[in-house]
């Protein structure tokens, strides 16, 4: 016992010595303090770079880039780090002009095909970037649909418990179709039918719950004499106020 505690008092003497001379002699990195001349670049974080657009439409979208030093211009370099089949013709670079705190990435992609979601992510490449606040990456994508009028169609619907009257709009390339404002002014719901008469709805914003913001519904079905029934789930950030069954009477085509 006692060889014990006089090799335990030298190992703690030992220890002592060893982070005392660390404390001397060991240089210290202390991280850097932003200056003036720092660039403090960001992508919006609450941006939205979803888009659809018509076969009609400009095959384009612009993103907003913000910074806090103004002085001078600058350009800061963009790497791509997703570009689907390259379909996005994406800049080398986003340009400051002296005295502006805003610019803008104007992303085309003239080849989009009907049908077809293509996604991109791009990375704000620069070392002087310093901000722990600042969004150094921004993701989106694109989709191109050709929506016509149909005719009139009926909603069944559990989550409203009524029975309401809607304008139908189908894809030109395929059996998807499309309620302007289903449930609320602005979102408008998909339902995509494949060659089974499966009906798939993705996960999308119906409406707005006054507690918990945002509620999406997600589910599946079929289609049948003219009908789409689906049970779909209705959640929040929160989670699930559970399933519902819709159904969605179809005009004559």
């Amino acid at each position: 016992m006692k060889n014990f505690f006089n090799y335990s008092v030298a190992l703690a003497a030992l220890l002592m010595l060893t982070m005392n001379a660390c404390t001397e002699d060991c240089e210290y990195s202390p991280a850097p303090i932003p200056n003036n001349n720092d660039i403090v670049v960001s992508f919006s974080s609450d941006a939205d770079n979803n888009m659809e657009v018509a076969p009609t439409d400009a095959k384009e979208m612009t993103i907003e880039v913000s910074r806090e030093n103004t002085d001078s211009e600058v350009s800061v370099p963009l790497k791509v780090m997703r570009n689907d089949e390259n379909i996005f013709q994406i800049p080398g670079s986003v340009t400051f002009a002296a005295g502006k705190k805003t610019a803008t990435v104007k992303i085309t992609f003239p080849e989009i095909k009907e049908g077809v979601v293509y996604k991109f992510e791009i990375l704000l490449d620069n070392g002087n970037i310093y901000s722990d606040n600042a969004v150094t990456n921004t993701m989106g994508s694109v989709q191109c649909v050709q929506w016509n009028q149909l005719g009139k169609g009926t909603v069944a619907s559990q989550i409203y418990e009524e029975q309401y009257a809607v304008m139908v709009y189908k894809a030109g390339h395929a059996k998807w179709y499309k309620i302007y404002s289903m449930y609320e002014d602005g979102k408008d719901i998909v339902f995509k039918v494949d060659d089974d008469n499966k009906v798939t709805v993705e996960k999308q914003a119906a409406l707005t719950h006054n507690t918990y913001g945002v509620a999406s519904i997600e589910g599946s079905g079929n289609l049948k004499d003219g009908v789409i029934t689906v049970n779909v789930e209705l959640t929040v950030s929160a989670g699930s106020f559970g399933f519902y069954q819709e159904a969605l009477k179809l005009p004559a085509e």
